[in-house]
């Protein structure tokens, strides 16, 4: 761990050496004037605050009239412009949230510099050189609107915002914030979920666990001012094209404020919404996903400890969210191969809490230091029940997982004004995270893991993600740090800067088993499936440098304004020198050493252009083109690791002394014992390194798989305070990777057809051939020679995504409104790379619908799809106040996965089915059929009590206002289940709520 900070610290320096990003980008600038309409240089302009602690920030205009002072915080401004000779103007109520320049003119006037000019108007709506397209979530939004008020539940309110699946809960769509933690990812535009970006005061704060990854952490909404989400644009500051949110710590202030939140809710204040339909569908009236425990608690206050020198923000955070879970009930039996329910449900549990505390200090003048600390917890007894990892696995409760993470977060940033043109801000993160994964208290760990087959049903052994472990202990470190320097004249904005992530994390393992049993129903199979696991006790990753390097200009020129930006990028990840450590089918203890994996390198453009239409500062026509490279975590290490390779094996046996377990050595691959297939994996559990990476493709320049993106859109103000958006965006990716095994070439594999079943459920009722599959022949059955590499070199793959979205935006005195309308399709094409690649061959389910590569639907899209999102708030007399948000988005993507065995193929294929004799294929088109459309309805009604000096709101919430019971999950293995049910939207469920602000 001293190694590590050591490596952050370093990395920190290197940034201020650099002098090069900054967490926020708001600004105010614009324009200065006579009478006759002749620029003025040399004006004095002053912006001011009650959220700067150094209450005023100043600049001077340049030749051309213009002025712009960046690095501001969110807020309400006013500003001031003086000059010899003319009256002194002062413009109030400009309000700036998270990525908004605020283009604010002036026009002076002859007379004395003591005579001002108060002049007052709406707040500019439409940012006329930014090209970015951000969505700055604040807590006005925050507290009016009904939500479980998550980055995500508020995030998924942007149109054109889709999730990736929302990791460790069965609900898709969040009801009344009774999904709790839910760790989802978010994308838009055609974009990649595991590029998001999780930041805290711009730096990041993901798990190490996987890319774009925020399931460390409880992210509760009392610790930020505002939520800023970057999607589309982004600039050169920004790694990459994903969603990034950016979370704003509160700050404290000269006064004394604070707030104290509550809410809950009960079983009986649900609806049951299943209906009869739903109930010859496999749901009982009483058995759908539904509240067992609601609360929520946000104590939070802060204020000054020296006035103008020293503020500080200090919140606590808990929340429990128990929830019943559809058609999961425990197991009468749990030490037999079969699932017998009982009557009692069961109940996925979930306590998150967060302590922070923020201080702001005013050191000199010229010198803004802050600290932010938080230290979070997440308890989950039965984490991963029900179907929350894919649609086509179902976790019972004996196999879920005992989940606790402890995590703390430790921030530093400094700005530095240093004139009236240079700006210099830097910042440091460092993140420790801990994740005990383990069998649920339910569970009983002398028994193997078990997955029953058809319905994919864990009974039993879930504990590390089917890894056959029952203990999984991970620490892990994950500190970034940042650096700019902004160097401003009114018509250029130019900034320079370095953005460094670095990750380590070690892994814990232990078991008993090391097997995990694949019950076959009768009808199916007369035999079993076994996987053995040859797991390390011990696997550490690292990514020592994920750096950015980046230099950019916001050049205006009179009503145009040029956003030219480049970046560097270098990833670097590796593992250290280790041993494995023994297990039952790893006797001997491996040692490794080092070694750096990849050294991708990256250098990528980023243009915009901006133009004033009218001049007014009321209509923008802005474009943007920008490549991004992918993100990366602790995977691509992962991936390569000699201790997490050759870990596998699966045989097929026959349970002869009727035991439970598969009796034969795993160690030996010729068939033995009660396993009568060869090994699959003739590397299995020994010290052989047979997976690689192409060296030229791992430590290329422009080599990482990345995307362009390019966007058009115009955003005109209709009325003061009220704009209008309407956007293009066209995606396209390049530089796909492919896994090729050397050992074996395209006359290796066999080729066969498969026939569907007819079923109604299905698409044109099936009965149709599938022809195209490929299956190893059975000679090379368990060699493995795998190389990484460009899948360009074997003809490449495809990707592109073209869409629009229409949104408006509006504050006026009463109103609050915001929405509008997405829709986009997304094409892949893996024609050529499977019939190059055979074993790139992947035909069942994902979350990704892009990994679906076979030759039946090699080249297949989405159509467009469409959703709706809209949020608003309007306040009427006596203080009483109307929220409410609406979503109607696409129903879950179908597919149907059914079990063929080697009977059911022989004829096709010649032969029997290598290895264990079945395949499980996915015979619908993936972006082909879709379940019903989800639409919800919730709405806030509350009543505000001011007191002076302070407030008092009641609100209450209604949540599924319809009380729609649309489907969310189905159960995709094709037999008796087929299409059921797994999860649908929570019932009607109402909420109490209260808030007291001083």
């Amino acid at each position: 761990m001293r190694a590590r900070f050591g490596i952050a610290v370093l990395g920190l320096l290197l940034g201020l050496l650099l002098l090069p990003s900054a967490a926020s980008a708001q600004a105010i600038g614009g324009t200065v004037s006579d009478e006759t309409g002749g620029v003025l240089p040399g004006v004095t302009v002053e912006v001011r605050s009650p959220a700067l602690i150094e209450q005023v920030r100043t600049a001077v205009t340049d030749g051309a009239g213009q002025y712009l002072i960046t690095g501001l915080v969110s807020g309400d401004y006013s500003v001031t412009f003086g000059l010899a000779g003319f009256s002194t103007i002062l413009r109030e109520g400009i309000t700036l949230s998270a990525g908004f320049t605020a283009n604010v003119d002036a026009q002076l006037t002859v007379g004395s510099v003591e005579e001002t000019i108060t002049v007052t108007g709406a707040a500019p709506t439409v940012d006329i050189t930014n090209v970015q397209q951000n969505t700055a979530i604040d807590r006005d939004i925050i507290d009016a609107i009904p939500s479980g008020k998550s980055f995500q539940n508020l995030g998924i309110l942007i149109p054109g915002m889709v999730g990736d699946g929302v990791v460790g809960s069965t609900l898709a769509v969040d009801v009344g914030g009774q999904g709790g933690v839910n760790y989802q990812r978010l994308a838009i535009h055609g974009g990649e979920s595991q590029d998001m970006m999780v930041q805290i005061d711009g730096m990041g704060v993901e798990a190490a666990t996987r890319d774009g990854d925020s399931s460390n952490m409880f992210f509760a909404d009392g610790n930020y001012a505002e939520y800023s989400l970057d999607y589309s644009g982004n600039s050169a500051e920004i790694e990459s094209s994903g969603v990034r949110i950016n979370m704003i710590p509160r700050e404290g202030g000269n006064d004394w404020t604070g707030h104290f939140f509550g809410s809950f809710s009960t079983p009986d204040l649900q609806s049951n919404n299943v209906s009869d339909e739903l109930v010859t569908q496999g749901i009982e009236k009483d058995e759908a996903n539904r509240l067992s425990k609601l609360w929520f608690l946000n104590p939070a206050f802060g204020g000054p400890i020296v006035r103008d020198r020293l503020w500080f923000w200090a919140s606590h955070t808990s929340q429990r969210t128990d929830q019943y879970v559809a058609n999961v009930f425990f197991d009468a039996n749990p030490s037999d191969l079969a699932y017998t329910p009982t009557d009692e449900q069961a109940i996925d549990d979930q306590l998150a809490q967060s302590t922070t505390v923020r201080l702001t200090a005013q050191a000199t003048p010229r010198n803004k230091l802050t600290f932010f600390y938080d230290n979070n917890y997440n308890k989950r007894n039965r984490f991963l029940i029900g179907s929350t990892l894919t649609n086509t696995l179902n976790v019972m409760p004996e196999a879920a997982v005992d989940s606790t993470i402890r995590v703390h977060v430790f921030q530093g940033t400094w700005t530095a004004p240093i004139t009236n043109r240079l700006l210099i801000e830097a910042g440091v993160s460092f993140h420790p995270q801990h994740q005990n994964w383990q069998n649920t208290p339910d569970a009983d760990i002398s028994l193997p893991g078990a997955l029953l087959i058809p319905g994919n049903i864990a009974i039993r052994g879930m504990s590390s993600w089917f890894s056959g472990t029952i203990f999984n202990d991970r620490f892990a470190d994950t500190n970034a740090a940042r650096a700019s320097v902004s160097y401003v004249t009114g018509s250029h904005a130019f900034k320079f800067g370095m953005n460094l992530t670095n990750v380590a994390e070690n892994i814990n393992i232990r078991s008993v088993q090391y097997q995990r049993i694949i019950a076959l129903a009768r009808f199916i199979s007369p035999v079993d499936l076994v996987d053995f696991y040859a797991t390390p006790a011990l696997e550490e990753n690292n990514v020592p440098a994920n750096l950015g390097l980046y230099a950019q200009d916001q050049w205006t020129i009179d009503r145009l304004t040029l956003n030219l930006g480049v970046r560097f990028d270098y990833f670097n990840a590796g593992y250290p020198d280790h041993e494995t450590g023994t297990s039952l089918f790893r006797p001997t203890s491996a040692s490794f050493a080092g070694q750096q994996v990849v050294g991708f390198k990256d250098l990528q453009p980023r243009f915009g252009v901006a133009y004033d239409l009218f001049g007014t500062g009321r209509t923008a026509l802005k474009a943007s083109f920008g490549r991004y490279a992918d993100r990366d975590s602790n995977t691509k290490a992962s991936e390569i690791n000699p201790a997490a390779t050759n870990i596998t094996q699966r045989r097929a046996f026959l349970d002869l002394n009727a035991n439970g377990l598969a009796d034969c050595d795993p160690i030996n691959p010729a068939p033995n014992g009660e396993c009568f297939t060869p090994s699959d994996n003739l590397a299995f559990g020994l010290p052989v390194i047979n997976t690689f990476y192409d060296q030229d493709w791992a430590f290329g320049w422009g080599t990482r798989h990345a995307n362009y993106e390019t966007s058009a859109s115009v955003q005109h103000e209709l009325v003061d305070n009220v704009s209008l958006e309407a956007g293009w965006f066209y995606r396209s990716f390049v530089n796909f990777e492919v896994v090729d095994n050397r050992a074996l070439g395209q006359d290796d594999y066999g080729v066969f057809s498969v026939t569907v079943p007819s079923d109604p459920k299905l698409p044109g009722g099936g009965g149709n051939v599938l022809s195209g599959f490929y299956d190893m022949n059975p000679d090379k059955l368990g060699q493995i020679d795998d190389i990484t590499t460009s899948a360009n070199a074997f003809g490449g793959r495809s990707r592109t995504y073209n869409g629009f979205d229409i949104s408006v935006d509006a504050r006026l005195d009463n109103l609050l409104f915001r929405g509008g309308i997405a829709s986009g399709q997304t094409r892949y094409d893996n024609c050529e790379l499977i019939s190059n690649v055979p074993e790139a061959q992947e035909v069942g389910l994902s979350e990704y619908a892009g990994d679906y590569i076979a030759a039946p639907f090699c080249d297949f899209g989405t159509g467009y799809l469409t959703q709706v999102k809209l949020l608003g708030s309007y306040t009427f007399p006596y203080d009483i106040v109307f929220a409410g948000t609406l979503q109607s988005i696409p129903g879950p993507e179908r597919g149907a996965i059914v079990t063929y065995t080697s009977a059911d193929i022989a004829a096709s294929l010649g032969r029997p089915l290598s290895g264990a004799g079945t395949i499980d294929i996915n015979v619908v088109e993936p972006g082909t059929a879709y379940g019903s459309r989800l639409n919800q309805v919730d709405i806030r009604l509350s009543k505000v009590f001011d007191f002076g000096g302070s407030r008092f709101q009641i609100m209450f919430d209604v949540y599924n206002l319809l009380n729609e019971n649309s489907v969310t999950e189905e159960d995709l293995n094709y037999g008796p289940n087929y299409l059921m049910p797994t999860a649908i939207m929570p019932g009607r469920l109402a909420k109490f709520a209260f808030q007291y602000n001083f």
